[in-house]
């Protein structure tokens, strides 16, 4: 694509390109849902399987459609990757739902989590579910036109890696509770297994699934390690701050999560309010402004928001080592939609 053409794109608005490509996404998610349970009907779905709720939980679809980016901008035709990025949604899905079981979370996205409503067990199968028909939508791209087997085995076996990088990222964040110091190195570490490995996966298969050359494929995978990184500490300073998140304010705070800006407010408090944070995290009942105004204090708060700016600005970097076009473009753009967001 010439740089005419591709100067072009700047007049795009990438929200309605996420929205046009999340529709396209969730018709494929239909089709392969209808194919293990063709009695649904859909003005039913969100009311009477468990499945279906979780998928239609008010999601962006971010990560299937950074699959979709992924494959455009290694030169590929986007929509042969579909099938492989509604895996992903399947497996993100997935991940969602065991981990609200885990942090015993009553809401997602606004709206009553899956366990709450069904109980836990019903919850867990659905989960493990979702984990096979990812597996499933993964196998099923072998079944489009100029997609090989060993493309879709590629795809299988970067799967299986980055699904056990983030079930030994869980493990460290379930650990860190009980562990009262941690420093920032562990916590980058967690963060990067935990959520960053996903949008790792979606940015490398669809890469895969389009053709791409081994150094595409390694600035890709990089990318998606900052752009997760950056992702979870935003997560963690809208706990704090953030408006119409869909949760009540700084419920992960409240559970006692060691955030990287409570690691650098325990770093670098004064003795008294060092005291006042550990006392915190051990269960003492502080008000939580206090606590938060602690994390202003110290700075940690802007800490955060320089890390998560750093990551993107690594991020915008490494696409530099991409080809012009209009997939490189769109996540260029999703990273800006990224640092903006409010939820």
């Amino acid at each position: 694509m010439s740089m005419e053409i591709y100067s072009g794109l700047e007049n795009k608005d990438i929200t309605e390109v996420i929205k046009e490509r999340a529709k396209i996404v969730e018709f494929e998610i239909k089709k392969i849902l209808l194919e293990e349970s063709p009695f649904l009907l859909p003005d039913r779905w969100y009311k009477d399987d468990p499945i279906v709720h979780s998928l239609w939980s008010g999601g962006k679809r971010l990560r299937p459609i950074l699959c979709l980016f992924s494959c455009e901008a290694v030169g590929g035709d986007w929509e042969k990757s579909l099938p492989t990025a509604v895996g992903i949604e399947f497996l993100h899905t997935f991940t969602l739902i065991h981990d609200d079981i885990m942090d015993k979370s009553e809401i997602r996205r606004g709206r009553p989590s899956l366990h709450s409503i069904w109980g836990e067990s019903i919850a867990i199968t659905a989960g493990d579910t979702l984990y096979s028909l990812a597996f499933k939508s993964f196998l099923k791209n072998a079944e489009i036109e100029g997609v090989t087997h060993e493309q879709v085995n590629r795809v299988i076996d970067v799967a299986v890696k980055k699904c056990i990088s983030l079930a030994r990222g869980q493990t460290m964040d379930i650990m860190f509770e009980r562990i009262e110091r941690i420093s920032i190195e562990d916590y980058i570490e967690m963060a990067r297994m935990k959520t960053s490995s996903l949008i790792e996966l979606a940015l490398v298969a669809g890469a895969i699934i389009g053709g791409g050359s081994k150094e595409e494929i390694n600035s890709l995978e990089k990318i998606g390690r900052d752009i997760g990184l950056a992702f979870q500490i935003q997560d963690d300073v809208l706990d704090i701050e953030g408006v119409e998140t869909g949760k009540p304010r700084a419920i992960d705070l409240r559970r006692r999560k060691k955030t990287l800006m409570v690691i650098h407010a325990i770093e670098n408090a004064d003795n008294q309010n060092k005291k006042k944070l550990l006392d915190f995290m051990r269960g003492a009942d502080i008000d939580i402004e206090d606590v938060i105004n602690i994390l202003e204090e110290t700075g940690s708060i802007d800490f955060a928001k320089d890390k998560v700016k750093e990551l993107l600005d690594s991020a915008r970097k490494e696409i530099r080592n991409l080809r012009e076009n209009e997939g490189r473009y769109n996540i260029e753009k999703t990273i800006d939609y990224i640092m903006n967001r409010k939820r």
